[in-house]
């Protein structure tokens, strides 16, 4: 576990529009995560079937486009929400109410260290032996949507945490997306009454994406929807799609995400890398070294390729 000081010129993205943001921070995983483009996806504890199916639907394809997916590690939709961002090989980050000796609920301590084990990020404002008190929820809350460039909320009962982050959100001036709902839907009505105050209605993952002038995730968005409806006639690029998603996601040095994005299934040599990017023979030699360690790349006969 590390104990952070949030700096405005390295942190950026948890300072900006926070009334109080936290000084301190007790973090575990991938610090690097909070520099990413972020999306939080919230909602009810007490989670319908119905609403577990839209939050697998939308976090799964919001991860796949690079997207950092932000929640609460509470039971339910959160709980849904970091499960299947990194079963999409896709990033996640927790915010805890309580201390890092206090995971809560106790039944998502093995979903804590899953995140953890799949190069996420896990934070708390708490110290480590803090209990895991109820006033402690609604204020975490202000961090989960402050990280993120918008919320969206699943679904959400008569009294729900979720509104009061969707209020911080408001304040925060980021968007608030919200999944329609039937009127007799009892999990619905806190969403419903979301829309009555301004939130905007969506039906797709794209409409978020469109919203947030996210061009080049709803680019990677529309080549992943037409490789799963493609037939013989259209041919997609997966790996181009993949890899660009992975370089964003994971490279803070734009050295290594160009080098990784010209790695495909065909073999390259070095002296091909170099001629292609302008780079020297030891930088590059000394990126390929760094992304066959980090498991992005193999050597073969003829060069190297994307795993």
């Amino acid at each position: 576990m590390k104990k952070i000081t949030i700096n405005q010129r390295i942190y950026p993205n948890i300072l900006r529009k926070i009334k109080n943001p936290p000084s301190i921070l007790y973090t575990e995983g991938n610090l690097e995560l909070l520099k990413s483009n972020s999306i939080a996806i919230i909602g009810s504890r007490q989670a319908s079937e119905n609403g577990k199916k839209f939050a697998k639907k939308f976090t799964s394809e919001l991860s796949s486009t690079g997207l950092t997916i932000v929640s609460g590690l509470a039971r339910g939709i959160d709980t849904v929400a970091h499960t299947y961002s990194y079963n999409q090989k896709g990033k996640t980050i927790a915010v805890l109410g309580s201390g890092f000796n206090n995971i809560f609920p106790p039944e998502n301590e093995d979903l804590y260290k899953k995140i953890l084990q799949n190069d996420g990020l896990v934070i708390s404002e708490y110290s480590p032996d803090t209990e895991p008190l109820s006033e402690h929820f609604p204020i975490r809350n202000r961090i989960i949507s402050g990280l993120s460039l918008g919320i969206l909320v699943i679904e959400a009962k008569h009294r729900s945490g979720t509104s009061k982050t969707a209020e911080f959100a408001t304040k925060q001036h980021k968007p608030v997306f919200v999944l329609p709902h039937s009127i007799d839907d009892p999990h619905g009505i806190g969403t419903n009454r979301l829309l009555k105050k301004g939130a905007i209605p969506i039906t797709d993952a794209s409409d978020i994406l469109d919203k947030l002038k996210l061009s080049e995730f709803k680019e990677i968005y529309e080549k992943i929807k037409a490789s799963e409806n493609a037939d013989s006639n259209i041919a997609i690029d997966k790996i181009d799609v993949m890899n660009s998603f992975k370089a964003r996601q994971n490279f803070s040095d734009p050295k290594q995400a160009k080098i990784f994005k010209l790695i495909k299934e065909k073999p390259i040599t070095p002296n091909d890398l170099a001629r292609k990017t302008n780079f020297s023979i030891n930088e590059i030699q000394s990126i390929l070294f760094i992304l066959e360690m980090n498991g992005y790349i193999k050597k073969v006969q003829g060069g190297y390729i994307c795993m």
